[in-house]
């Protein structure tokens, strides 16, 4: 019933130029900015449903290169440096690194003459590994129910993980984890699904971009940013363990790349506490620090800055958009 109130609901705001035109009127206030992971025209096993195909892509970008100054962050920097608004300003992110960002995104946006951040897994680059998450979907859509509740008792036994009686989701079991013990864990459950070896399913399959195609991006027009080496949810970590995964991460990526890199968004929009963050804001060079909370509009530091998720189709993707501040303002 909800997603068929979305389904109608979403199709009525863009088809009713009033109620389109107070929403537009309240997002316009600052700075907006949208992220997406997957654009293919394939569903993967290791990713979830909600990847759009490109066509959709198109349309969203097409709507919001009509509707707004698209600016790539380092301009947004700038502006809110000289004290610019960005009232009516958006910018484009993607999360992970994933391969079809360079076959698929970069040339649509070339062609549309816009740009984008794409903000990196310093681990998964040149598909050295497969985020943790990455690895238990893929898991989880490869084998039967009944091997994946052999491998859960496994799990159980050798490492002591809670399985509650009915446990089923692979993914929600791994909500329990240990931070600095996930990737151990999602490698032993990869190993007990009996599945090809991780390096060789790497090397065939080969999920993110490589550093020459990062490279070729940074030379084009495009700019390139953290997420993390392993991308944990940052609140469940100590200061140490956040840090390697922030400044250690930029060091990183910087390194491979031969160039600073000084951009970061939250894995999951899962912020750090607010004394961890000041930590990093005043010992390095970084410029912004991106969650995934529409929290409101206006936000000048970028430090606080929030983002949008567009990995819907396009009716809904631009009503949720548009509808996101008016609940942040006057129901949150």
């Amino acid at each position: 019933m909800k997603q068929y109130f979305i389904y109608i609901f979403s199709r009525l705001v863009l088809n009713i130029p009033a109620f389109f035109k107070f929403l537009d009127s309240i997002h316009q206030q600052g700075l907006r900015i949208i992220y997406y992971h997957m654009v293919s025209e394939k569903k993967h096993k290791y990713y979830f449903n909600n990847s759009i195909d490109s066509n959709t892509f198109k349309q969203q970008i097409r709507f919001f290169k009509n509707k707004y100054e698209i600016i790539s962050l380092y301009e947004a920097l700038d502006r809110v440096k000289q004290g610019i608004l960005l009232n009516n300003c958006l910018s484009i992110t993607f999360d992970d690194g994933f391969s079809e960002c360079f076959s698929i995104v970069a040339p649509i946006l070339y062609d549309e003459k816009l740009t984008a951040t794409f903000f990196l897994l310093e681990n998964s680059i040149d598909n050295k590994n497969l985020m943790w998450r990455n690895k238990i979907l893929f898991i989880e859509n490869s084998i039967s129910s009944e091997k994946k509740g052999k491998i859960l008792n496994k799990l159980h036994r050798t490492e002591g993980i809670a399985i509650t009686q009915n446990e089923e989701s692979l993914l929600s079991v791994s909500h329990k984890w240990d931070m600095s013990k996930k990737d151990r864990f999602a490698d032993f459950l990869w190993d007990a699904a009996d599945l090809e070896p991780l390096g060789s399913w790497l090397n065939n399959t080969k999920p993110y971009m490589t550093t020459d195609e990062i490279r070729y991006l940074t030379n084009n027009g495009f700019d390139v940013g953290s997420h993390t080496r392993t991308h944990p949810m940052c609140s469940k970590l100590n200061f140490a363990e956040y840090k390697d995964e922030v400044i250690g991460s930029l060091d990183g990526i910087s390194k491979i790349l031969g160039k600073e890199i000084d951009l970061f968004s939250y894995p999951f929009g899962d912020r750090a506490n607010k004394e961890y963050e000041k930590k990093i804001i005043k010992n390095s060079n970084i410029k912004c620090l991106l969650g995934i909370k529409s929290s409101g509009l206006g936000i000048i530091t970028p430090y606080s800055w929030e983002r949008d998720l567009l990995e819907l189709d396009f009716h809904e993707g631009i009503t949720r958009f548009l509808c996101r501040p008016i609940k942040y303002k006057f129901i949150n």
